[in-house]
């Protein structure tokens, strides 16, 4: 069942996402005003925020010298205007077009004018000459999913409704259960004759639920992880990495070879009974480009692989990977998948599991894609741009 926030957005249409999220913000903030004190006196590390009352206003219209803009949220702290915020959910930062500036110079051009701050929250990286002009600016930009993690303890109903709905909209990273996932995974790459039924509702549902949870988890790692690991010094604004999942299932051989010799066939197909399953690997992971066209593409993938081992074993086994491939590379130094290095590194259920972990887990796929990205470099490349672009991850 939907949360009070969402159900309420189901009346709106798509495009207005970002305008419904500002109205909620603005209403949290009158209700329950502490948690944007300590948010805004942590980003702009300004303490007197922390003391100040603070409110939000929505549509607040503001002169620039091209025209009018319109902010998504003002800030007023005692009543006098503090900051602006431009909130994007499904949209960009509109562009220079028709002789009008772009969208972030008027806002940082009208802050700089009058000593006001500026942040930028996203659900997607900006551009890096966007992110890199608002840094230089001294201003801030922020995801959505970090900001929403401030209302997770939230004690006040409508800060945990506004969390409800965050969480809803796949922007907080969910808390996973090991057993569920297990039994969801065991049904898809082990015998489950004589394994035991699943008496239990929440068993049979929470299982694909679970796997859900563990893509979105999966979604914001790889946004997170998108500005620090697409080569430096492109303008031009990446696509968030696609998120996906593979699975690897293994039979026994003597088992695949009884179905064979038996000539239990269909269109050429052989199926493979269940009793051959003796289970295998589960990956979820990003998938995001490296740039290279033709014959020159690089890729890279990085996530979290599960091992479901055959037998009574009921461990996941998981682990953080990272591979670079693509046809970029020389062919003659490379395996049928164009794939040149592959980094894993076993962890424990719990540093995937655990929203407070997310961090860890982002500074360790980094450390392996740099670790890949380096590796990859030194292998015969078709162009110096591919061997660039890996050195600057």
């Amino acid at each position: 069942m939907p949360g009070f926030f969402s159900a309420i957005q189901s009346y709106f249409s798509a495009d207005f996402s970002g305008r419904y999220l500002s109205i909620l913000l603005a209403e949290v903030c009158r209700a329950h005003p502490l948690l944007f004190n300590r948010y805004f006196a942590a980003q702009f590390g300004k303490g007197r925020y922390l003391k100040s009352r603070l409110s939000m206003t929505t549509e607040a219209t503001f002169r620039t010298p091209s025209g009018r803009r319109r902010a998504d949220l003002a800030l007023t702290e005692n009543g006098k205007l503090a900051a602006l915020i431009e909130l994007k959910f499904d949209d960009e930062l509109m562009q220079k077009k028709d002789g009008k500036p772009a969208q972030l110079f008027d806002y940082l051009r009208k802050c700089r004018a009058e000593s006001l701050d500026f942040l930028l929250l996203c659900k997607d990286p900006p551009s890096e000459s966007d992110a890199r002009e608002i840094q230089r600016s001294g201003q801030r930009w922020d995801y959505i999913s970090d900001f929403a993690e401030r209302f997770r303890n939230a004690e006040q109903p409508a800060g945990r409704m506004l969390f409800d709905y965050f969480r809803e909209r796949g922007l907080v990273v969910e808390p996973l259960n090991e057993d569920f996932l297990y039994r969801f995974f065991h049904r898809l790459l082990k015998p489950w004759r004589h394994s035991g039924r699943i008496v239990s509702k929440d068993s049979l549902s929470e299982g694909p639920s679970q796997f859900q949870a563990l893509l979105a988890n999966m979604r914001i790692v790889a946004t997170d992880l998108a500005t620090k690991v697409r080569p430096r010094g492109s303008d031009a604004r990446n696509r968030t990495p696609t998120i996906d999942f593979a699975i690897y299932p293994e039979y026994a051989a003597d088992d695949l070879r009884r179905e064979l010799d038996r000539k239990h066939r269909k269109g050429g197909v052989i199926e493979a009974t269940d009793k051959a399953r003796r289970g295998g690997w589960v990956y979820v992971y990003a998938l995001q480009t490296l740039g290279g066209k033709g014959k020159k593409w690089l890729d890279l993938e990085y996530g979290i692989g599960f091992e479901v081992r055959s037998g009574k074993n009921r461990s996941l086994s998981p682990f953080l990977f990272a591979a670079i491939y693509g046809q970029g590379f020389v062919r003659a130094r490379v395996n049928e998948k164009h794939s040149a290095v592959n980094q894993e590194r076993g962890v424990y259920f719990s540093a995937i599991g655990k929203p407070e972990h997310k961090a860890g887990v982002e500074r360790e796929l980094l450390e392996l894609i740099r670790r890949s990205a380096k590796a990859a470099a030194k292998l015969p490349l078709i162009t110096r741009q591919g061997r660039a672009a890996l050195l600057r991850i």
